[in-house]
């Protein structure tokens, strides 16, 4: 993934989708930073921001988009602790709970964060930026992996806490898994209270789940992805991957829930042919949980709904 250095004034980037790293942010003596104008080849229509750093309990921290003649747009809020008590209302249009949803294709766009409260413990390091064109059509190609991959990703269910709201914690349950897998120590009760977002009532938030992975040490970003050959890749590599799927009754076989329009799952293998292991946190055990998806169906199910995954690694072994 490509690196842009903090000072460069424009970055041109490649063909769509694309997910970039912007350096640096900020931090207790720069409360407000603008980063280089993105500009693309291919225009775009989305985008997710994918925040890098640590927050104190009390900082807050926007990441804003130029939207021109409409202004500014917060796109993201990323709260410590305390300041999640207090946040106002969820974010106005054209912020859909985690993606900036453009009026129309563009081919730039200028990105600031700043700084509303914080101490030494606030400190953004990297901003990621995913860009997609949401026109394109979707092709579900099946490709055969290089070799079968089954990582050593520990099972949790987001139904081991006996929370009230257990049934709603795949995303943090999935981020949980991943950390464990990466040597990282955290209980899902903390991780989902830190990477809760308060403006939409829920956890699922994509750009502050990848905003408190890197809280704990790891890079982390948002991507999406348009064929089944790159999920293969990122496996052979070593690297368990959390994923969006949508399926309704039926059209995923084997699955611990019959249908879900927006859930979060662990990839962390493939067999020979090409079916997808999952570790899927919507299992009350490893044993309903631990599953074998069949290929078509889990394509299906993931890059109809659009592709995304959240990655992570640690931070000394960079992407």
């Amino acid at each position: 993934m490509k690196t842009i250095p903090a000072d460069q004034s424009t970055a041109d980037l490649p063909g769509l989708p694309t997910t970039v790293f912007i350096e640096g942010g900020v931090n207790a003596t720069r409360r407000e930073h603008r980063y280089p104008l993105l500009r693309t080849a291919q225009p775009f229509d989305r985008v997710i921001l994918s925040p890098n750093g640590r927050i104190g309990d009390n900082g807050v921290v926007e990441f804003l988009a130029d939207l021109g003649d409409r202004g500014m747009a917060t796109v993201v809020h990323w709260s410590g602790l305390e300041g999640n008590h207090c946040v106002g209302k969820p974010l106005p249009a054209p912020v859909n709970v985690d993606v900036l949803e453009m009026p129309g294709p563009v081919s730039e766009i200028s990105l600031s964060s700043q700084m509303a409260s914080g101490d030494e413990q606030t400190v953004i390091s990297r901003l990621g930026v995913t860009l997609y064109n949401t026109r394109e059509p979707v092709v579900v190609d099946i490709y055969l992996p290089p070799r079968p991959v089954d990582l050593p990703v520990p099972f949790l269910s987001q139904f081991a806490g006996g929370a009230a709201d257990d049934d709603s914690r795949c995303c943090p349950t999935s981020a949980v898994m991943i950390l464990r897998y990466f040597g990282v120590d955290v209980e899902l009760d903390d991780f989902a209270r830190r990477s809760y977002d308060p403006r939409h009532s829920l956890y699922g938030n994509w750009s502050l789940t990848v905003a408190t992975m890197s809280s704990f040490g790891l890079r982390a970003w948002v991507q999406k992805h348009s064929s089944s050959e790159e999920l293969y890749t990122i496996l052979d590599e070593g690297r368990p991957v959390i994923l969006s799927v949508r399926f309704a009754e039926g059209q995923l076989p084997g699955a611990p829930i019959a249908k879900t329009t927006g859930h979060l799952l662990v990839a962390r293998g493939c067999t020979a042919q090409g079916d997808i292991l999952v570790n899927d946190p919507a299992g009350r055990s490893a044993e309903s949980g631990c599953v074998t998806y069949e290929k078509s169906a889990f394509f299906q199910a993931w890059l109809k709904h659009g592709g995304i995954a959240i990655h992570a690694v640690p931070e000394e072994t960079g992407q």
